[in-house]
């Protein structure tokens, strides 16, 4: 099996506080808080300073009784996936995270499909002056393409004030809405740089931890094949998007 030892690998720390997502039923963006061990809901209106768009994938595998994730990547097209669920050891009695896909988006999208994953759009964030992300998959994905993320190009506030009703055969469900609002003013504008140089250096220093855990794998028997046990000790936390990759 291939280990990277968390405490000389120095694993970056993801700097956001929170991980937003849209949650149809409700009609409102959620997040898991950890001390509470419960989801939060965030109403609508809110509006936001966007800082940086990545891509991931997320979801649940059936066969493993597990949430997958993946790390982020800037260009699907040019920055391999690693895609993780939590697999349950006899030998530890509790679960550990595992590779179950690795590669470019495209050449792998059957087997993360096949298993449960989804390609999730993410989108770095200031709310209320917290850095926080927002994972953007299934239907609110297409909102997220159609709306969303050529807004966050320009150099304003991005609000969702509301949401829209979509049927797709007799089923009903809702998707958040998308709209520009105010230029940012001098305060915010100085508070996205801050933001921005804050994600930049953590997605710099994590290039550099996923090319330790790529030449870590290399040196494995030619015979070992994924799930390869990873370096994460707390897949529970993990699978719930808790302690980013």
């Amino acid at each position: 099996m291939t280990f990277l030892n968390p405490s000389t690998s120095e694993k970056p720390i993801n700097p956001t506080t929170k991980f937003l997502e849209w949650k149809s039923s409700k009609k409102c963006f959620q997040y898991y808080n950890k001390e509470k061990k419960e989801n939060i809901e965030v109403k609508l209106p809110i509006s936001f300073i966007p800082i940086k768009n990545v891509s991931s994938v997320t979801g649940y595998s059936d066969q493993l009784n597990s949430g997958i994730w993946s790390n982020e990547v800037e260009q699907t097209g040019k920055e391999s996936l690693t895609i993780f669920a939590a697999k349950y050891s006899k030998a530890e009695d509790k679960k550990k995270s595992c590779v179950i896909a690795q590669g470019f988006y495209k050449d792998i999208k059957g087997d993360i499909n096949s298993q449960g994953g989804k390609f999730t759009a993410v989108l770095y964030s200031i709310l209320n002056k917290e850095l926080i992300k927002f994972e953007f998959s299934g239907c609110s994905l297409s909102a997220w393409i159609e709306q969303g993320q050529a807004l966050s190009q320009s150099p304003n506030l991005l609000s969702v004030e509301t949401f829209e009703e979509k049927k797709k055969g007799s089923n009903k469900y809702f998707v958040p809405v998308f709209t520009s609002g105010k230029k940012l003013d001098e305060k915010q504008y100085a508070e996205a740089v801050i933001a921005g140089d804050s994600v930049g250096s953590y997605f710099k220093d994590m290039k550099k931890y996923q090319a330790q855990y790529t030449e870590a794998q290399e040196e494995t028997s030619p015979e070992q094949e994924l799930a390869t046990e990873v370096f994460s000790e707390d897949a529970e936390d993990e699978a719930k998007g808790n302690l980013p990759f």
